[in-house]
């Protein structure tokens, strides 16, 4: 998940400051980000215990933006103690959960793998059906632990996702499925988790009713696992719009295609379940997750489809490779080589001044980067420049031979001037390009009583005349072309 939201100065430079590897969070130092959502941010930490006790988790804190929204500090909490009373393998463990200054975080297992929007992305020729069958039943049996979860007292809590996407969804590499992001979770004992015409969920992964602003109970979430199971089986997505009214009302509507129209040997018993659960009376569907996931095991046995964890493993080395797990000793290597030159109350500190590490150390980089840059652009101008210059004249020969013309007998006609030889000490001034070049023009007979010296002043036409361009070399394309 990638974070395009806008923050404030002071926000920006907190968040900069939870960036840096080595900071402290209570007993928990950073190790690196993992990912960013729009309300928090997800890093890889390190928990130090007794007698050398280490371990890597996976820590979640709020953006510093929303940390004075007591509304969202709510629903974030509630989320760590919904997700803590969990406990089942396709669902992520929640370890603990603290307060860091004015900052909320909770602290979860490291799960060693892919979201499942990567792995579709990744997978251009499609999952198979094995693998897609085996992910929605993993999903399927996460969920219907939530539903069934109950409260101290033995109250059933009505626990509904109500977010099941791939972004939620976690394959490990050794062929396990997590469910993870409880954070719009519905708890029915709890009367002002929504309230009416309230809507929350990603449009494309809602339920009519969650569409509409109703009551949602583990329907909802069969009809997110119907979602799940339609678009990794045919390919693509399944609710799609220019915006999310129109993605809602195709929800609302019941605008669903069959399988079966658009890959032409699906299976029909599979089309069945996946149209089943994607109805839109919540009374037609599957009541349960786990009657959803009965189904989807029924149809593999009859199919004689390998759905197993092996199976999928061998699907994400396919995709992935074997990316090795983060080990303690790497994460303590790497946070060292990162802050060898830092001082400990600077990254320790949580009310230190907002002025992140970082950029201390990124001030002489920009300013070399910006220095490069103007040496490039001056560079650049200089050689336009030089490109457009004028033709500068050739420069006057130090010595110029004068000749004096001698007696001209006026009865014969117009005087001549005799044009001096060229000389070696002075060459020829055709070699430089004229600023104003002369037209040839017919001849016009001068009259005789016109002296040689008006002859010579004589000034050429306007017509005649006209300023020297420079040539295809010369023009400086590569800089700025001609306009039009």
């Amino acid at each position: 998940m990638l974070f395009d939201g806008v923050m404030n100065g002071q926000g920006e430079a907190l968040r900069a400051r939870f960036l840096a590897p080595g900071t402290r969070i209570g007993r928990y130092t950073i190790v690196r980000r993992l990912a960013t959502g729009g309300m928090a941010e997800l890093y890889l930490a390190r928990v130090e215990g007794l007698r050398g006790f280490e371990k890597l988790v996976a820590l979640k804190l709020v953006l510093p933006h929303l940390a004075d929204d007591p509304d969202f500090v709510s629903m974030f909490l509630d989320e760590a103690r919904l997700a803590a009373t969990l406990d089942h393998p396709n669902v992520v463990h929640v370890i603990d959960v603290g307060r860091f200054g004015r900052d909320h975080f909770f602290a979860m297992e490291y799960v060693h793998g892919e979201d499942l929007r990567s792995v579709v992305r990744r997978a251009r020729d499609g999952i198979p059906l094995g693998c897609a069958l085996a992910i929605v039943a993993g999903v399927a049996a996460g969920l219907h632990h939530a539903h069934e979860r109950r409260g101290p007292d033995g109250t059933p809590l009505g626990l509904v996702h109500r977010d099941v996407s791939p972004a939620n969804v976690i394959l490990t590499y050794d062929g396990a499925v997590k469910v993870v992001d409880f954070g719009i979770a519905r708890v029915g004992a709890r009367s002002k988790a929504t309230r009416l015409g309230v809507v929350k969920g990603k449009s494309g992964y809602m339920s009519p009713e969650q569409c509409r602003g109703e009551p949602v109970d583990r329907r909802g979430d069969v009809f997110g696992l119907g979602i799940l199971l339609w678009e990794l089986t045919v390919g693509r997505r399944l609710f799609l719009g220019e915006h999310d009214y129109a993605v809602m009302s195709k929800i609302v509507f019941g605008l669903v295609p069959h399988p079966c129209e658009i890959v032409p040997d699906y299976p029909q018993e599979l089309a069945n379940v996946v149209m089943r659960a994607l109805h839109r009376d919540p009374d037609r569907r599957q009541p349960s997750a786990l009657a959803f996931a009965l189904e989807l095991e029924a149809f593999a046995h009859e199919a004689h489809l390998r759905v197993t964890a092996s199976a999928l493993a061998e699907f994400m080395t396919a995709l992935f490779g074997l990316p090795p797990y983060p080990t303690v000793a790497d994460a303590s290597d790497s946070i060292t080589a990162t802050h060898a030159d830092e001082d400990e109350a600077t990254r320790i500190d949580p009310h230190a001044p907002p002025l992140p590490v970082e950029r201390r150390r990124r001030g002489p980089v920009i300013a070399l980067a910006s220095s490069a840059a103007i040496a490039v652009a001056g560079l650049g101008f200089g050689a336009w420049a030089w490109l457009q210059r004028p033709a500068a004249a050739s420069p006057l020969p130090t010595a110029v031979p004068v000749v004096v013309p001698a007696a001209v007998d006026t009865s014969v006609g117009p005087a001549e001037v005799v044009p001096p030889a060229p000389s070696e000490a002075s060459p020829p001034m055709a070699e430089d390009p004229p600023l104003v070049v002369e037209v040839d023009e017919p001849e016009v007979a001068s009259t005789p009583s016109r002296s040689p010296s008006r002859a010579r002043k004589r000034k050429p036409s306007r017509t005649t005349s006209t300023r020297a361009r420079p040539t295809e070399s010369e023009r400086p394309n590569d800089l700025f072309p001609p306009s039009d």
